[in-house]
């Protein structure tokens, strides 16, 4: 997969807009190579803005327009040097694994749904069943549409930096049972064992979010950014805001751990790079995000067609998906 920036810099410009006239925008940078060459890359951009203006100052710096500014956790490469995933921050602080090389379909579950298993669980339709009903995000409104709550296992586009609360995992004993005999819940197991039989050759894994199902399937050879790879998104239903995001990040993403507010933490307050004390106030924050995380899985293993991965590459990404994620953990859902 091509690299994600480890430099960031910002230059702020005046950009004439149609409706407010000139207002002030941060314009940033990246570059894999240093922070100078970031700053050039941020100048050269704030000057082009500056001189064609925009439309909204919401749409200057949104995310499919440039890399993903997330700070980088740790590097996955193949015994030939090639880079096979990176695990970043993502914008409210949860570890996300960005990979071409598995492909990764996240599928959301009605709002409604999600309230029906909270309600036959026993436990009513409490705050964290409203996991499908956050504000809407800045990539949701550009696009036109509301962001789901995981709206990407790169979950980026769902919360933003909002600081919510609340209290522990979304998934107390029962309503994983109760969301699993929902209509709509089994409609995806149900799409998901049809895909795999139109797919022999393909390793199909399904595996249950907080919010709905995960699918990751090796054999495809489906580039994240090519027509293949948004058919078979959209075959098995995933959320189109996600698709986009593949596509123009030209990786796949899966959320590692837990979302802040399912463990009881408020969402990361600070944007990355951070420098002085608010570098103290990011560390701070995910030390104690960290410590909140046990006990808890980003998802859980449902099922299995069976069909091994082709490739070490595969087998890698896989393995260290189900460890990091808590798969097997039996931990509940966050």
């Amino acid at each position: 997969m091509e690299p994600i920036p480890r430099f960031w810099a910002s230059r702020t410009t005046t950009v004439p807009t149609r409706r407010r006239g000139e207002v002030p925008v941060d314009v940033w940078g990246w570059s894999d190579r240093s922070r100078e060459d970031a700053l050039s890359r941020a100048e050269r951009r704030a000057q082009d803005l500056a001189a064609r203006g925009i439309e909204d100052t919401r749409a200057a710096e949104y995310y499919p327009g440039r890399p993903v500014r997330e700070e980088i956790l740790e590097e996955v490469r193949g015994d030939d040097g090639a880079l096979l995933a990176v695990i970043t921050r993502n914008r409210y602080g949860a570890a996300v694994l960005n990979t071409d090389a598995v492909l990764i379909a996240d599928v959301d579950l009605p709002a409604s749904a999600l309230a029906r298993g909270r309600r036959g669980s026993g436990r009513g339709a409490g705050p964290a069943a409203g996991a499908g009903e956050e504000r809407p995000s800045l990539l949701g409104r550009l696009f036109g549409r509301r962001a789901q709550a995981s709206a990407a296992a790169g979950d980026d586009a769902g919360a933003g930096a909002e600081a919510r609360t609340a209290t522990g995992s979304d998934d107390p004993a029962g309503v994983s049972d109760a969301l699993d005999a929902t209509p709509e819940a089994t409609a995806v197991r149900e799409r998901v064992e049809a895909f795999a039989g139109a797919h022999p050759d393909w390793g199909v894994h399904l595996h249950r979010t907080a919010a709905g199902f995960r699918v990751l399937i090796s054999g495809t050879g489906a580039a994240p950014a090519s027509e293949r790879a948004r058919g078979i998104l959209d075959e098995l239903g995933s959320d189109p805001l996600y698709v986009r995001l593949c596509a123009a990040q030209g990786s796949y993403r899966a959320r590692l751990v837990p979302k802040p507010w399912r463990v009881g933490r408020a969402a990361l307050g600070v944007h990355w790079p951070a420098e002085g004390r608010a570098a103290d106030e990011y560390a701070s924050w995910v030390r104690d995000f960290e410590s909140s995380c046990a006990g808890s899985a980003a998802c859980r293993r449902v099922w299995w067609n069976g069909v091994e991965p082709t490739s070490d590459a595969e087998r890698r990404l896989l393995a260290l998906h189900d460890e990091r994620s808590g798969a097997d953990s039996g931990h509940g859902l966050a």
